[in-house]
């Protein structure tokens, strides 16, 4: 998010007092971040909310095989190539909202932390990492806690916890 804010800052400096300049580089920017995560993560592609959805329903299907631990939807080199293509895309001034990359990142490296403690305690569960990644995310994206925990009750938080949802709502 920080990144995000900077880049945006930096572009649109560069673009009050270049902005020709700026508009011809634009689509360079653009073919860079598409190059990005097509040759290196192509799960890095999209807005990051719908890749964290399909990992946590990945996992949530009862896939306890090391394959749900290690989507490439959720894994750190998607997280690095998510980070450089939306800076890319940031710099060439498109209109990337940094919601959708923080839940994403976040849920990496959430899950990469799960991976590693899970070498102690097999018993986690990679669905609360992923779940715990995307309330950060969100969290950071929008500089409140609170949206976080709303955001994971709202849309992501099924199952057992379906019941007291209203009620978690309402103490949010």
């Amino acid at each position: 998010a920080v990144v995000i804010n900077y880049i945006q800052k930096f572009f649109y400096a560069q673009f009050s007092s270049s902005p020709y300049l700026v508009s011809a580089l634009s689509p360079l920017a653009f073919l860079f971040a598409a190059l990005l995560v097509r040759k290196f993560a192509p799960k890095a592609k999209g807005s990051g909310i719908p890749q964290v959805l399909e990992a946590l329903e990945q996992s949530a299907n009862h896939d306890t095989s090391n394959s749900a631990w290690n989507s490439p939807l959720i894994s750190l080199r998607t997280a690095a190539i998510k980070i450089l293509s939306s800076s890319a895309g940031i710099l060439g001034g498109a209109s990337i909202g940094r919601e959708g990359q923080t839940v994403q990142i976040a849920s990496s490296i959430f899950t990469a932390v799960g991976r590693k403690i899970r070498k102690h305690v097999p018993s986690i569960e990679l669905p609360s990492y992923i779940t715990a990644g995307a309330a950060a995310g969100v969290a950071a994206a929008f500089n409140t806690q609170l949206a976080g925990i709303t955001f994971v009750l709202e849309e992501i938080v099924d199952g057992a916890l379906a019941s007291l949802r209203q009620p978690m709502m309402m103490a949010v």
